[in-house]
């Protein structure tokens, strides 16, 4: 099991530490996974932020987004960090 923090603001994207000054940039979500999942989901987030810099319409952004929220939600430690995760998932 691997340890990480999510980032949620502009950009999504994993810390190995939790830095309280990141709280202006979004929210915070700390996350334990399979290292496998881990992998899974890095290789949406680069897929994300290629469409990002490619200029793709924001739907199909959001898209690859959701599909990474609802990859984190089991692994959120807190249930509201879990709600969280599974309401934008959805949105």
């Amino acid at each position: 099991m691997i340890k990480k923090f999510l980032i949620c603001g502009k950009q999504l994207y994993f810390q190995s530490k939790k830095v309280e000054s990141f709280n202006e940039l979004g929210n915070i979500i700390e996350l334990v996974m399979p290292i496998q999942s881990y992998w899974a989901i890095e290789e949406n987030m680069k897929y994300a932020n290629y469409l990002l810099a490619s200029g793709e319409a924001s739907a199909e952004v959001l898209n690859v987004y959701k599909k990474i929220f609802s990859t984190c939600a089991p692994y959120a430690v807190y249930e509201k960090d879990r709600i969280w995760l599974n309401t934008k998932a959805r949105d």
